[in-house]
């Protein structure tokens, strides 16, 4: 049976383990700071999620509910490498889901793009494909521009969305949740020509797949 507990103080056990594998499991262009970190753990619109089986710690998640609670995005989720391919990623995003769900009827899920040939493509393709096994659906022609975090600017990403039975959304919509994502998470402004160049060539009624 996984155990999840939701953190919300640094002191808390777990949370060490969760910057450690953290650090181990996202490349750098995608990791924010650990004092970024420290931050949001104590905004309450995060949530930190620590899960563990038989009192060990095998993963985490960290997601925002973002735009009054109409959409929640998950930023990151991983799994101890120890415990991988044992089911505990799609037990570990279900339980997560389904809490995040239970107030935001939406979620977004930020995910590494597979379409650029290169040694990394397989394993993002898989990635990618776990969260299609989990019900989650990409948003058709969306290239996803995701505000640098780090240093470095992060690797092409794309967004999925798990919204129950949904197979389209519209395009006013999906402006707001991005304007939502990048004022509320990356601290950017709601008119960013980012996210006009996003929506530019997509239809008014936009395809999930």
């Amino acid at each position: 049976m996984l155990e999840l507990t939701q953190l919300r103080s640094a002191a808390e056990a777990g949370f060490d383990q969760l910057i450690q594998l953290y650090t181990d499991a996202f490349p750098a262009s995608e990791r924010k700071s650990t004092s970024t970190l420290h931050r949001m753990l104590h905004d309450a619109s995060y949530r930190f999620f620590v899960a563990k089986r038989e009192e060990t710690f095998v993963g985490f998640a960290i997601a925002r509910h973002c735009a009054g609670n109409e959409v929640a995005l998950l930023e990151y989720m991983a799994v101890s490498p120890g415990h991988r391919e044992q089911g505990l990623g799609r037990e570990l995003y279900k339980v997560v889901a389904g809490m995040l769900r239970h107030t935001s009827p939406a979620l977004l899920i930020e995910v590494e793009s597979d379409h650029l040939p290169g040694p990394e493509q397989a394993s993002q393709a898989r990635r990618k494909a776990f969260y299609h096994r989990q019900g989650a659906r990409q948003i058709a022609g969306l290239h996803w521009l995701m505000p640098a975090v780090a240093d470095t600017e992060p690797p092409p990403m794309d967004l999925l969305l798990h919204s129950g039975t949904t197979s389209m959304i519209s395009k006013t919509t999906l402006r707001h949740w991005l304007q939502s994502i990048y004022v509320e998470v990356y601290d950017q402004p709601a008119n960013d020509a980012r996210i006009q160049a996003m929506l530019a060539l997509l239809p008014d009624s936009i395809l999930l797949r």
